[in-house]
């Protein structure tokens, strides 16, 4: 599928995620898809897209993290370059998503769903890649049954939101997860398969590319005491320096 707006259906990937819940409140998901390549493309592209947020990992390399605020009907994705990144043999694309899951009645933009940050929009994961090789010749690996997904145990999900207007704040115990669930060599035989959620269920309609650029990673050095509301992804006492996404 070239990229651009187009319809949820004519791509590959289909929306994802866990049987169960349509809104979990403040969860977080790991997914995983590998795939063999025959050897290393000479173009890649990566697009993806959640319901609400995504960090995204291609052979355990950070890529990025969104999507941009949308009207799920017109739901935003972004599109990553990962031709250097991938290889001759076994690959690996890995992604943490997070559902806001905010209480409220009705649906969509005139209801009493969500927050300033999502409006009330069901659970979902989306992804495509389409790779290019030398000789022209093409494949794609799109988000389907074959992913296979982990709800995260590491967030407390009983925390209560700070307020109407934002999510929940994070109480993380990063003892609870693996710590290189984004790793190739990471074994996921034990995590069940995705759940491809019916067409009926859909919120979204169109896809259409991010019209903002993309967020940068920056690091932060943390003092004492010092408290964020970002994932912290690499564990450091009180005087190192971390990463948040």
């Amino acid at each position: 599928m070239t990229a651009g707006v187009s319809p949820s259906s004519q791509w590959t990937g289909v929306w994802i995620w866990c049987r169960g819940e349509p809104k979990p409140n403040h969860c977080y998901l790991y997914a995983r898809r590998s795939f063999a390549l025959a050897r290393q493309p000479g173009r890649a592209r990566l697009h993806i897209t959640a319901s609400d947020r995504y960090v995204v990992y291609v052979n355990g390399a950070y890529m990025g993290r969104g999507p941009a605020r949308s009207d799920p009907r017109r739901k935003s994705y972004d599109t990553y370059d990962v031709a250097s990144k991938l290889r001759s043999g076994a690959n690996l694309i890995a992604v943490r998503a997070y559902h806001y899951g905010a209480a409220g009645q009705g649906q969509g933009w005139h209801s009493q769903s969500g927050n300033a940050y999502t409006v009330g929009e069901r659970a979902g994961l989306w992804a495509e890649l389409e790779i290019t090789q030398p000789d022209g010749t093409s494949e794609v690996v799109g988000t389907d049954s074959r992913w296979k997904l982990r709800p995260a145990t590491a967030w407390s999900r009983d925390v209560p939101p700070l307020e109407g207007t934002f999510g929940s704040p994070e109480v993380y115990d990063a003892s609870a997860d693996p710590p290189d669930w984004m790793r190739l060599d990471f074994d996921d035989s034990g995590w069940p398969p995705a759940w491809e959620i019916p067409p009926r269920e859909l919120d979204w309609f169109l896809l259409e590319p991010r019209s903002t650029p993309l967020p940068s990673a920056c690091g932060y050095p943390l003092a004492n005491n010092a408290s964020n509301t970002g994932a912290v992804t690499q564990a450091a006492n009180a005087t190192s320096r971390v990463t948040i996404y």
